[in-house]
Order: structure tokens, then C-alpha cells, then sequence
């Protein structure tokens, strides 16, 4: 129980009034920013959280497939970043939507998403009105393709942004686009509907008796403090005819983009029949145009959601026909197409929730610290940690490109991998000497940070390694532009594979059977001219399809295309020559040939030449036809002219036939080089086509959502847990995490009532801990108010529960510090006054005793265990009488101010001086445990400064005068007790001093005179002793007798503390050990026996008469004399050796 004096009372009065204006400014709602705040800090000391940990459960989407997806999706952000917008095919603001179409539908295709969300509103307002209609409706049109395809999979944004469209605006509706707020007043009984900025037609459609295209309000009301998203509505009540007028109004605009012929004699209009709108021309209300849709219901009844419900209800396969609200409508529910259960949504003032924030916007990935680094490195000219970093960044590069840990990097592999890159020979160069460079390496011979971005940005290229963000753990993301770049690399590898399979492959092997050929028949046999220049065409082609052909080609390759391209020439020209050449000589032999036979002869000739030249198409075999040639010309006339020309040519025939083959040989090798480097290359497509498909298989089965990420579109907002603002659309999958793993925040004690209720009873405890100002109140009271913040922490980062914790903490400390504040300044008046009434006559101690409890001293004791402590100087008188006054009080001063040091110092009370005498106790007014130990000690330290003061006064002859000899040889005679004493304030009413009294304080002093009668110096009770060894026994002690003091009956056993035990010399232990067995003799009577033990320890002894200064005798020369008396008069059988002291 805490109990409090009068200053103290009054102090916690007065403090009542702190909780007192806190409550008042916590109804005034002034501190719900204050209590935001320390949620924020709650965000950030909890740290980021996986939202799929709560369970790994899949679900049935799709009963016709039974296809299954996990219960929490994973969701990743594709952003529309400032490298999408320098894209060329998003063009300039309004960007065209088809470049979103094509994005979306790469990740709904090739990334198998479930759900696409958009965070754009692809509404008639969003574009601009520079722009042609006809454009605009395109652009919308290539959004309703996608629609079309996926019209289950995508989500729309619409937001209640007060911006209407056209289309709304008649005489027959006027919706208002205010966002429908049940908290604000909002009631869908008695006002008009209201209905957001929304994607219109071709974009939502009609067809077919569905509505086409998914609507999430990506709405959100944002803190009007600080702009942060805490809580936003989950559904708005919809309905009415403005989705109708939405749709069929923007049909009716787009009329004559659609072909149709608008005149003043017939125009179109809509129409209410019924249940439906409908489009119909003016001559006619029952006539409908020709297109679709031309007709809808004219109400819709299903309300809106936020894009992240939406999401979810698409990645669930359920519409909103899933969704139910509970009896008291505080919980939405939204079931499975079997039925079951999957959210169970919490909902505040019927439509709002709570945003559960799960990580920071951006993880740190290690490539980006790495290139953050290294610009910081370069700025700050440390080269040493520049080239490292850079070696380092690249190497994290190839391990990424292989899949292996770092520490597994190996740099010739590496530089050889890098000549499969797409990259120049400078860059690769660049690369070599980055991983291959020493301690050497500067500034200047490594590249500058600008080429060094431009270089890790080409090598990241030619790898084609994922975006490091897309790793990351909490929210993976990547850019539009990096679903764009790796869906054209995958279809360019593609189609590279298969131009290799399909035309480059099969045209080397055509070819290498020809030049096969060429080494096996005779030359005359192939077109060898024919088969080269396919070759070459081979070339000129690889050249024209791959730019950088050259740079991968092997050396080999490279070398015998260079070193044989004359020779190649020079081989086609003489083939072509000698068949030129052939075609003459003959023409001109058949001349000589009779008139009968030449013009058979000539068409025989020309026959066979054609067969000749033509032999590489039919297969046939030249030196055949020759030889056939050759028979023919023999069997006519005067054709010894003509056989001999055919010889010429045969010689110019063979004379080429070694130069031809061994051409041939190269051009195998030529071609078996091609066939090789294509298949090497089919290897790498097919890997970086593994590589795609494995960035491609991150969004499988995921919510994405798209939306801007770029500064300058402006469309960002703070998080508690990141320091800078952020995207908005982040708001929208922190709405899915926290709906789709059930992980809500859970408010307790929220009214005003209950958090005031915290408050006070936080400021009481504070008050009363503050105002009572001891020792442990004042760690108590920090520990009272952190506990309770400590609680809120704890709460939240293990169930997510808030409590109101920044009024209550912040009121309790301002109390606390009041409190505290009050009390310093009544204890400062308080020391002041008691200091200066008694601070020279009772100790620092128990002034602050005094004011520690609050009372003033007054009359009056209490019983407490204490060592009392009494010393004096041996035949102080003498001094007296020697020196004169001046000098006695010199000597005192110096004497008692050594000795009162030491007591202060091992913590005693300096009770008061008696002239040269000092009464203290220790264990008051301060409670020790030790203090019976700390007086043994004290009376040991006191001996030993004796002796240094004894070796200072010895020089100091002149100073001491005829009294030196005295002074040199001081000594002082200590005892001590331990006991029950009371102690307390003695004396008159007006004027006490702090004090003990009892019979164990008569002890203590006969202790410190009786230790004359036993030689001894220090003397203490048997009760000392035993008290001082429970604490340490590190002091020596010797029996010296037991006995009775004078005005005592019982007896009292004494020791001796002869000094610390670590600092006895052998001499003194062997004194004691001879002491010890003297006095068992003693005891037992043994006189003689104890005389010699009592001899050989006078020997020993410390002290000894003319070598010690000031000693006269010593215990062992007491002993000896009382041995000798009792030797003389034997005190009888009953003697229980005690002995009757008869002088105080």
C-alpha cells in the first residue's frame, strides 16, 4: 500500500487535473491523430508480414475443370513506370489503350494470371479532347477486345471522382457521383443513386443478355492530416438506371464511327419501354437499330466493391450473387461456389474496413544495394570499394544467369558464357577486365559509373535475368515494360528456332551433299560453280538475319572464309570459263564438219552440251557422257579436229580437278562449322526461352494489378510503412491481403468512453507512483507506463489487437513527469531546510534518510541490528600534556580526519567524537547486511593507516617538538559488538542527535578497554565474528578469552582480527597456530604445556615490546604471565575458563 505524506497528498491532488484536460481532448477528437500515429509505429515495429502464411488451403474455382487455386493469391504489382512511358508504343498522354490490351493479354496468356485489376479509369473523361474521336473509340475498342476474351478476368476501375459523363446528363436521369457514405448520411431508401466515373461503351457491354466487364471502385478516403489510406469502403449501394444510360448512351455516341448513316430525317434515341432501354430510331420507337447492343434491362441491381473484393470474387470464380451480409449487416460474407465459406469480412458503419498494411512498397534486393553502392563509391572517389562493388555486381549477375549461389562463381566460365551474349566486342571486353581486375584498378581505367549503368543494363539485357523486385518475398512487382520485352525475346527466340529447323539446316545439309560429291565422282560430274555460289548465298543470308552472325561465328570458321575467299572466286570464274570456253571450241570444230552431216552433228553437239551443263540437276555422270561423246565424233568424217580440242579440254579439266577438291574439303568443313554454331545456338534459344518461361510462370494463378508508379503522374500516397509515398495501387492489394488471409485489425476499448476510461486510470497509478517519490516508485512508475506500451506492441504483432495507447501513455508520462517534478522540488526544500538545521551535527546519510521518508527528525528510537564501533588512542593524556593546544588540535585533525575517511568510506555512521575517541555504528540509519563484516574491516584499515601516519610524523621532528617521540608512537585501541540497539534521534525536544543506546553499545566500548588487559589493539564479540565470517572470510581471528565485563554476569567470548588473511606474513600465521594450541592447553588446564606454546608465539608475535612503536605487551605475554598465576593457584575442576574482569 502506497502511502502518501501531506506535501505528497496535496501533490496528487493537483495532478487529478492532467487526466483531466487528456480526456477532454480525447472527446474532442484532438488526439485520433496522435492515435494513428502510434499505430503507424506499430506497423513498423511489427515489420513486414507474409500474407500466405496464414494458410496454404486451396479452393475450387471452376467446378467444370475442377480447377483449383490457393485460398490467398500471391499479388504482383505491373507497373507503369517511367521506362514503360518512354516506350514507343504507349505515345503520349492519353496513352493508347491498346498498349494495356496487349500487356494484360501477354499475362493472361503466357503468364496464365487468374485476374488482371486495373488501378486506370478507361473512362470518356480520361482522354483528351485534342484527340479525334475516331482514335479515342479504337482505343477504347482494343480494352473491349480484352474484355471480351477474359470477361471474367479482368477488373475495371471506376471511382466516385464528382466527374460525370455526358451520357448521365438528360432529362430522364442526373446521377451525382459523391461517394454514398452511410457514416456521412448517406440513405439508398430516401436519396438518389449514385454512380462513379466509369469505363462506358465499347469497353461495357451488353451482349447476349450479360453485362460485359468487371467494375472495382478503386475509390479510397484517404486521412485528411496526413493522406493516409487507413480505412476505406468495402461496397457502395448501386442500382437505377445509370449503368443503362451508361452503356447505351455512349452507344448511341458511337453510332457513326460504327458505319451508320446519321441524317435531320432520321436519328437515333433511347428509349424506356418497360423493363428495358432501348435504341431505336427517331421515326420509330419500335424500330431497333441494327447493332449491339441495342437493347438492355434498363436496371441493374448490383452494387459496387472495391477493386480488391472484386479481384478476389474473380480469382474465386463467384459473382456477386456470392455475397451475403449478416443479420446486423457488421460482416459481408462472400462463399464458394460449393457453398463454403471463404471471407468473412468485418465491416464498420456497415461498409468501411480497416487496411491491414503488410510490407513496405519496395524490397531491398541485393542487385539494386549493389548498384546503389556503387554510385555512392564513385561520387566518394573510394576506388577500392568501386571496383570491388563492381566486381561483385557482376558476378551476382552470373549466378543469377546459372542459378547457383555466389560463392560458387567461377570466372573462366564466365568469361566464356559471355561470348554467347548478345553483346559488342567492346562491352565484352569492358566485362573481362571488371571480373579480371586487381587492387590496381581506378577511376581511371574502370569504367565511369554512367558507362558502368549503360553496361549492366546491356549484360542484364543479354541474360535476360528476371527484375530483381519481382523476387522479392512481401510484394514482387516488375514494369509493363519488362512483360513487353521478355514476351518479344521469347517469340524472336522462337521464331529463330524455327527458321534454324526449317530453312537454315536443311539448306547446309542440301549443300554438304553436294560438296560430298565433289570429293567422291569426277569433277565433271557436279556444277561445282553452282554449289559454291549456294554457299555464298548461305552467307549473305546468315549476314542479313543475324546482325552480330560474325561475332559468334567459331575462329575456325571466321579464318577459312577470309583466307579462301579469293581462291573460291578464282575457282568459280575458271569453271565458268572452261565451260564458255568448251561451247566455242566445239562450235567452231563442227565448221569443219561435211555440209551432209554438220547440222546433225551440230544439234548431236549442242544435245550433249546441254546435258553437260545440266548434269548437277539429273544426277548423271559426266565422264560417261564424254566418253559416249567421244565414240560419236570417231564414227563420223573429218573429226580429228574436234577430238583433238576435246583432249585440250579435258587436260584444263584435270589440271583444276586436285584445286576443286581440295576446295571441296574446306567447304565441308565450312559447312559441318555452320551446322555445329547452329546447333550450339538452338541450345542457347531453347535456354533463354526456359529462362522466359520461368519469369512468365511468376504470375501464375496471381492477382495482378496494374497501375502508375511514376512520380510525375502524381498518384501517390504515404503507408506507415514507408518513408516516402508509394503508389496508390498498393492500397488495393493490401486490401486483397488483408481480405483474402483474414488477418483484420481488431479494435478494443475504441469508444471515446473506454479509451478515457485507460486514460484516467493510467494518470492515477502514474499520480500516486510520481507523488510517493521513493526509490523503487521511481522505476516503477516508467515501468507501469512502459508496461502498458510495451502491452500495446505485444498485442498487435502477435493478434493484430489495438488498444488506445498514445492518449494513455502520453497523459501517464505527462503525470508522471508533473509528479516527479513537484516532488524534486519539495525534496530540494525539504534537504535545504533539514541540511541547514542539522547537517553539522548528524551524517549526510541520515539527512537524506530524513528526507527519502518524508518526516522531519524528531524524539524517539526503533530496534535494529547493528555493529556498534568504538576506538581510542592509547594514554591520550600524555599527549595532553606534551603538546600545546594548537598542536593537539593539529594532531587530532590529522588523526581523526585519516580514521573518519575509512569509516565513511566502508559505509559507517559516524555516531560522534569524544574528544580522541570515535563512536560509530554501521547498519544505521542505512540497513546493511554486512555490517558487522565492514566494522571488522574498517578497525583493520584504521590499524594500517595508523602505521603510515606513524611513518609521516617521523621525519617531522620540529613540527612535534619535544612530544615527537609521543606522536611516532600512537596507538589506537578498537572494539566492536553486534547486536540489538535502539537507535534513533536522543536528546532534548529541541535539540537530538542521531544515536544508539543498550547494553550491546556498553559492550562494544568495554570491548575496545579491555583489549588493553590482552595486549590487543582490536577487539570484538564472539557475535562480531561470527556475523563478519557469513558475510567473507577473508579475516584472521584469534580466541582470546572468554569473560565477563564489569556490570555484566554472562561471559562473552573475545577475539582478536589480526588482519586479512591474503596479507599475513608466515611468521604471524605460525604465531597463531602456537597461540591457538597454547589456549586449548590453557583450557585444559595444562600449565606448562601452555607456557611453552605461549613462549614460542611471544617470538612470533606481530606486535613486540621495543620494536614496535607504543607496544608495551601482547596477547602471548599476557597469556604467559596468567599461565604462571593460575600454575601457582589452580582455579579447580570446575573451572570453565572464564575469566571475571574487574576494571572496565
Amino acid at each position: 500500500m502506497i502511502k502518501l505524506n501531506k506535501e505528497s497528498k496535496w501533490v496528487f491532488i493537483s495532478l487529478l487535473l492532467v487526466p483531466i484536460i487528456w480526456v477532454g481532448l480525447n472527446y474532442a477528437g484532438i488526439l485520433d491523430n496522435l492515435e494513428n500515429k502510434s499505430l503507424d509505429l506499430r506497423f513498423k515495429f511489427r515489420g513486414n508480414l507474409d500474407h500466405r502464411s496464414a494458410t496454404n488451403e486451396r479452393v475450387l474455382v471452376d467446378q467444370e475443370t475442377n480447377k483449383t487455386v490457393p485460398k490467398i493469391p500471391e499479388v504482383i504489382y505491373v507497373n507503369f513506370d517511367a521506362a514503360t512511358l518512354s516506350l514507343d508504343e504507349v505515345g503520349e498522354r492519353p496513352w493508347n489503350r491498346s498498349f494495356f490490351r496487349n500487356v494484360s493479354s501477354i499475362l493472361l496468356k503466357e503468364g496464365k494470371a487468374r485476374v488482371i485489376g486495373f488501378d486506370f479509369i478507361f473512362s470518356p473523361k480520361s482522354s483528351s479532347s485534342m484527340v479525334p474521336e475516331e482514335n479515342v473509340y479504337k482505343s477504347d475498342s482494343s480494352i473491349a477486345e480484352l474484355v471480351k476474351e477474359f470477361p471474367d478476368q479482368v477488373v475495371l476501375a471506376s471511382a466516385y471522382t464528382e466527374v460525370q459523363t455526358q451520357f448521365l446528363k438528360n432529362e430522364k436521369v442526373n446521377f451525382l457521383s459523391k461517394p454514398p457514405y452511410f457514416y456521412r448520411g448517406y440513405n439508398p431508401d430516401v436519396m438518389p443513386v449514385r454512380y462513379p466515373e466509369s469505363p462506358t461503351y465499347p469497353i461495357f457491354n451488353y451482349v447476349d443478355g450479360k453485362h460485359l466487364g468487371l467494375n472495382g471502385l478503386i475509390f479510397s478516403q484517404p486521412s485528411e492530416i496526413d493522406g493516409l489510406n487507413r480505412e476505406l469502403g468495402i461496397w457502395f449501394p448501386a442500382g437505377g438506371k445509370a449503368h443503362a444510360y451508361n452503356i447505351m448512351g455512349a452507344k448511341l455516341s458511337k453510332l457513326n464511327l460504327e458505319g451508320f448513316d446519321l441524317n435531320q430525317s432520321r436519328y437515333p434515341e433511347l428509349v424506356e419501354e418497360g423493363e428495358m432501354l432501348k435504341l431505336v430510331w427517331s421515326e420509330s420507337n419500335s424500330t431497333l437499330i441494327n447493332t449491339v447492343p441495342n437493347s438492355m434491362p434498363l436496371v441493374r441491381k448490383r452494387d459496387f466493391y472495391t477493386t480488391g473484393l472484386e479481384c478476389l470474387l474473380a480469382y474465386y470464380g463467384v459473382d456477386e450473387n456470392a455475397i451475403e451480409f449478416s443479420e446486423k449487416k457488421n460482416e459481408l460474407r462472400v462463399k464458394s461456389t460449393s457453398g463454403d465459406l471463404l471471407l468473412n469480412i468485418p465491416l464498420k458503419e456497415r461498409q468501411m474496413m480497416e487496411i491491414n498494411w503488410f510490407s513496405n512498397w519496395k524490397e531491398s534486393q541485393p542487385r539494386n544495394e549493389l548498384f546503389l553502392n556503387l554510385k555512392n563509391y564513385y561520387e566518394q572517389e573510394e576506388d577500392l570499394l568501386y571496383r570491388n562493388t563492381s566486381q561483385e555486381l557482376i558476378k551476382l549477375m552470373f549466378s543469377e544467369f546459372f542459378d547457383e549461389p555466389a560463392s560458387s562463381f567461377d570466372l573462366s566460365r564466365a568469361l566464356a558464357q559471355l561470348k554467347d551474349f548478345d553483346l559488342e566486342e567492346e562491352d565484352i571486353d569492358e566485362i573481362s577486365y571488371i571480373l579480371k581486375s586487381g587492387k590496381e584498378s581506378t577511376h581511371q581505367n574502370l569504367p565511369d559509373y554512367q558507362k558502368m549503368e549503360k553496361l549492366v543494363v546491356r549484360l542484364d539485357e543479354s541474360m535476360n535475368l528476371h527484375p530483381s523486385d519481382l523476387d522479392g518475398e512481401f510484394n514482387p512487382m516488375c514494369s509493363m515494360s519488362d512483360i513487353l520485352r521478355f514476351n518479344g525475346n521469347k517469340l524472336l527466340r522462337k521464331n529463330q528456332l524455327m527458321d534454324i529447323d526449317q530453312n537454315l539446316i536443311p539448306l547446309l545439309l542440301n549443300n554438304r551433299e553436294k560438296f560430298r560429291q565433289l570429293l567422291y565422282l569426277n569433277i565433271d560430274d557436279v556444277n561445282t560453280s553452282q554449289a559454291w555460289k549456294e554457299l555464298k548465298t548461305i552467307e549473305e543470308n546468315l549476314g542479313r538475319n543475324y546482325d552480330n552472325f560474325r561475332k559468334f561465328k567459331l575462329p575456325a570458321i571466321e579464318n577459312l572464309i577470309k583466307s579462301d575467299e579469293l581462291k573460291k572466286e578464282k575457282i568459280i570464274t575458271k569453271l565458268e570459263a572452261f565451260e564458255r570456253e568448251g561451247f566455242k571450241n566445239i562450235k567452231k570444230s563442227v565448221l569443219n564438219i561435211s555440209l551432209d552431216n554438220r547440222e546433225k552433228m551440230e544439234g548431236e553437239l549442242k544435245e550433249n552440251y546441254k546435258q553437260l551443263v545440266s548434269l548437277n540437276s539429273e544426277n548423271q555422270n559426266l565422264q560417261n557422257v564424254i566418253n559416249n561423246f567421244e565414240n560419236s565424233l570417231q564414227q563420223l568424217p573429218g573429226n580429228e579436229t574436234i577430238i583433238q580440242q576435246i583432249a585440250i579440254n579435258k587436260q584444263k579439266k584435270s589440271g583444276i580437278k586436285e584445286e576443286i577438291k581440295e576446295l571441296s574439303f574446306q567447304g565441308l568443313n565450312i559447312i559441318e562449322a555452320f551446322i555445329r554454331y547452329y546447333e550450339n545456338m538452338k541450345i542457347i534459344y531453347r535456354r533463354d526461352i526456359g529462362k522466359f518461361d520461368k519469369f512468365f510462370a511468376k504470375f501464375n494463378d496471381s492477382i495482378i494489378l496494374i497501375g502508375p508508379e511514376e512520380k510525375t503522374f502524381q498518384d501517390l500516397s504515404p503507408t506507415p510503412m514507408d518513408k516516402e509515398p508509394v503508389p496508390k495501387v498498393s492500397v488495393h492489394g493490401n486490401v486483397i491481403k488483408t481480405l483474402s488471409s483474414q488477418i483484420f485489425i481488431k479494435r478494443i476499448f475504441d469508444s471515446r468512453e473506454a479509451s478515457s476510461l485507460i486514460l484516467v486510470l493510467i494518470c492515477l497509478i502514474a499520480a500516486a507512483l510520481s507523488a510517493h517519490s521513493s526509490s523503487w516508485t521511481s522505476w516503477m512508475g516508467i515501468l507501469v507506463i512502459g508496461g502498458f506500451a510495451g502491452l500495446g506492441f505485444f498485442l498487435f504483432m502477435t493478434q493484430h489487437i489495438v488498444i488506445p495507447m498514445a492518449a494513455p501513455t502520453l497523459a501517464g508520462l505527462n503525470t508522471y513527469v508533473f509528479g516527479l517534478a513537484a516532488m524534486v522540488v519539495i525534496e530540494q526544500k525539504a534537504k535545504g531546510k533539514l541540511k541547514g538545521m542539522f547537517g553539522s551535527y548528524v551524517s549526510s546519510d541520515l539527512v537524506e534518510q530524513m528526507v527519502e521518508s518524508g518526516e522531519e527528525p524528531k524524539l524517539g528510537g526503533e530496534e535494529t541490528g547493528i555493529t556498534a564501533f568504538f576506538s581510542d588512542v592509547q594514554a591520550f593524556s600524555s599527549f595532553s600534556e606534551l603538546l600545546t593546544p594548537t598542536g593537539l588540535v593539529d594532531l587530532m585533525n590529522e588523526y581523526l580526519t585519516a580514521m573518519t575517511n575509512i569509516l565513511q568510506e566502508e559505509r559507517g555512521t559516524l555516531d560522534k567524537y569524544i574528544g580522541d575517541a570515535i563512536v560509530a555504528m554501521y547498519g544505521a540509519p542505512i540497513p546493511m547486511d554486512d555490517h558487522a563484516y565492514q566494522a571488522v574491516r574498517t578497525a583493520i584499515l584504521m590499524q594500517q593507516r595508523q602505521i603510515q601516519l606513524r611513518e609521516k610524523w617521523v621525519p617531522e621532528v620540529e613540527k612535534w617538538g619535544k612530544c615527537h617521540g609521543l606522536v611516532t608512537q600512537m596507538q589506537t585501541r578498537i572494539g566492536c559488538n553486534t547486536g540489538t540497539a535502539t537507535v534513533g534521534n536522543m536528546g532534548a525536544l529541541d535539540r537530538f542527535n542521531y544515536t544508539m543506546m543498550g547494553d550491546m553499545v556498553n559492550l562494544a566500548a568495554r570491548c575496545e578497554s579491555g583489549a588493553k588487559a590482552y595486549g590487543a589493539y582490536i577487539m570484538v564479540t564472539e557475535e562480531t565474528k561470527l556475523a563478519s565470517e557469513v558475510t567473507r572470510n577473508d579475516i584472521a581471528y584469534r580466541y582470546l578469552d572468554k569473560i565477563i565485563v564489569k556490570g555484566r554476569s554472562q561471559p562473552v567470548a573475545m577475539y582478536e582480527p589480526t588482519g586479512f588473511i591474503n596479507e599475513l606474513s608466515q611468521e604471524t600465521q605460525d604465531c597463531l597456530d602456537c597461540f591457538s594450541q597454547g589456549i586449548n592447553m590453557y583450557l585444559k588446564q595444562d600449565w606448562s604445556g601452555a607456557l611453552n606454546l605461549f613462549e614460542k608465539a611471544k617470538d612470533l608475535e606481530p606486535n613486540k615490546p621495543g620494536l614496535t612503536p607504543g607496544v608495551k605487551d601482547n596477547p602471548s605475554m599476557i597469556l604467559i604471565d596468567r599461565c604462571k598465576v593460575m600454575q601457582e593457584n589452580p582455579p579447580g575442576d570446575d573451572w570453565d575458563g572464564v575469566y571475571v574482569m574487574t576494571t572496565k
